[in-house]
């Protein structure tokens, strides 16, 4: 219900489709819930990189490579920040054009996506200039660098294979989308020369990596409904890849576990999510689309427990960290959960503004970044 009431309210834009943006909740958010240990969150830094994602819709989540933070703004451009101060190394900006979606690096290069559909990529060193690709639309979700390309996700469905030395288009692929969808996309991922997307068609597709040819496509759930808003069923939370098995959720759906070869379901279990899954101890975690947070076998889907304290504070996908689980919400707070339980364990504040795009791990340190443009570090203190 949540969900509608706030779909009905949203601001509908007309690209290669209608498509609306995650932005506040017409229910205020259940109130916190105790906590049982307030030293297990250390903050060792914060930086304020500018406006944030602003009203683009996009999911700016930071990106940890060597001792080097990359996160993007939409007004202030791409940072690369010590991982170790906060302290910012270099910054691009650009002139009539925003980042939004966040960055991919290695050792070499960094790049990210623009609203107006342009790929840039620079030196993850020194930010000097590498090269620059144009695209079919808007770039929503962050690129993935892998195999000597540059994997992008555009807006109207579209992804391209770039090659990373230059930008030269090596491959294009073309997927329809339906007329209404959620506005933001997952990273796409990346494992052994194959390339996994969620759509919002409910299926995800299986590309081979050095050409764009599609292996196989699955759908995860069916679109029900009379209306294009009953039958929306977006993938746009993050797939869990383990060994010989392929798990994703969608909205207004299922989450199903597939094989990774050929896309044959496994098993599959009612429940809706937008944010997507991750797993750890042979367990499955999801934050539902009503922010309960669930523990699922990943062995069949049962459910371990299921936490729903959290109502209407649109926790971001569970990430793994030893014995917790860490999550924002919508007023800015990272929290800590127990694995064992879903029991709330501890919380800080980054900002009053919403957490949309799941804190990134590094050892014990934290990076998490909110729609304002707070971008923070902490440490996860041992038990």
């Amino acid at each position: 219900m949540r969900k509608l009431l706030l779909l009905s309210m949203a601001v509908l834009t007309v690209s290669a489709c209608s498509t609306w943006k995650k932005k506040e909740n017409i229910e205020p958010p259940n109130e916190l819930v105790e906590f049982s240990d307030a030293n297990l969150l250390r903050k060792l830094w914060s930086t304020d990189l500018g406006e944030g994602s602003g009203k683009s819709g996009a999911t700016a989540r930071p990106f940890v490579s060597g001792t080097r933070v990359y996160a993007t703004d939409v007004e202030d451009g791409l940072y690369a920040i010590d991982a170790d101060s906060g302290k910012t190394v270099f910054r691009r900006e650009l002139e009539e054009d925003s980042f939004a979606a966040g960055a991919a690096a290695n050792e070499q290069l960094v790049v990210a996506g623009t609203l107006n559909g342009r790929v840039f990529a620079y030196d993850a060193s020194t930010g000097a200039d590498l090269w620059e690709a144009r695209v079919s639309s808007e770039v929503l979700a962050a690129p993935v660098i892998a195999d000597g390309l540059v994997i992008v996700r555009c807006n109207d469905g579209r992804m391209f294979g770039l090659d990373a030395s230059d930008g030269s288009r090596k491959w294009v692929f073309d997927r329809g989308l339906p007329l209404l969808s959620v506005r933001g996309y997952v990273q796409p991922m990346y494992q052994d020369g194959v390339v996994f997307i969620g759509y919002e068609t409910g299926k995800i597709v299986a590309l081979r990596a050095n050409d764009g040819s599609m292996l196989w496509e699955q759908a995860v759930g069916v679109a029900e409904g009379r209306t294009e808003l009953q039958r929306m069923t977006d993938v746009d939370g993050e797939l869990v890849l383990d060994g010989d098995r392929l798990y994703a959720v969608n909205y207004r759906g299922q989450v199903v576990a597939m094989t990774p070869d050929s896309g044959r379901p496994i098993w599959n279990r009612d429940l809706s999510s937008y944010t997507g899954l991750s797993m750890g101890g042979g367990q499955l975690y999801v934050a539902d689309d009503n922010a309960t947070l669930w523990a699922l076998d990943s062995g069949n889907g049962s459910s371990q427990w299921s936490q729903d304290a959290y109502e209407n504070r649109w926790l971001t996908t569970p990430v793994v960290a030893g014995d917790y689980l860490l999550s924002g919400d919508v007023e800015g707070y990272l929290h800590a959960f127990s694995r064992t339980d879903g029991s709330t364990k501890s919380r800080v504040q980054i900002g009053d503004e919403a957490i949309r795009a799941a804190p990134v791990l590094d050892g014990n340190r934290i990076f998490v970044q909110n729609s304002d443009g707070t971008l923070g570090a902490y440490e996860l203190i041992s038990q």
